[in-house]
């Protein structure tokens, strides 16, 4: 199984009406994921992309890069947006994972009925490993295929590793 798309869309609501329902079976082909939580992830990244973008969710210019082989999922979502301290935002993660009063909670019940990073939790707890660039440029959503729901969990502790910081010259910020 080989994929590729690559798209360029204007704005969140251009990625809903024109790119979303290409993307889509793609995806469903690949993860048979009956809580299609790879789905939403894929479009809190999107949406953060949009929502964060300098020209704002509606103008927002995004490159959406998606491709399927024989042992990855792999979908990269690229817009200029406002600067973001990945590695600081990873470093807070790992002392909440660390944290004995949060790291074996589930993010919801940490979260409660906040929104608070609700879209990075949302996408960890659906891959194997998320990738930002350092300063938030893009982000990589990466699933290893054949799909294994041993992996699925919202545990604090068992998803903040998943969050990779990438420099600007490509390499894994450790």
């Amino acid at each position: 199984m080989k994929d590729h798309l690559h798209f360029q869309c204007t704005g969140y609501k251009e990625y809903l009406d024109d790119v979303d329902p290409k993307i889509l079976p793609v995806l469903e082909k690949a993860i048979p994921d009956p809580n299609f939580k790879f789905v939403l992830a894929v479009k809190e990244a999107v949406l953060n992309a949009a929502k964060y973008s300098v020209y704002g969710v509606l103008s927002a210019q995004m490159d959406i890069d998606v491709r399927v082989d024989d042992l990855e999922l792999r979908v990269r979502v690229e817009s200029q947006t406002q600067p973001f301290d990945a590695v600081q935002y990873r470093d807070n993660l790992v002392k909440l994972a660390e944290d004995p009063k949060t790291g074996n909670l589930d993010w919801g019940d940490y979260t409660g009925v906040s929104d608070m990073s609700r879209g990075f939790w949302i996408i960890m707890s659906a891959v194997d490993h998320l990738i930002i660039e350092a300063t938030g440029q893009h982000i990589t959503l990466v699933r290893r295929l054949p799909w294994d729901r041993a992996n699925d969990t919202c545990q604090i502790n068992k998803i903040v590793s998943r969050f990779c910081v990438e420099s600007p010259t490509g390499v894994i910020i450790p």
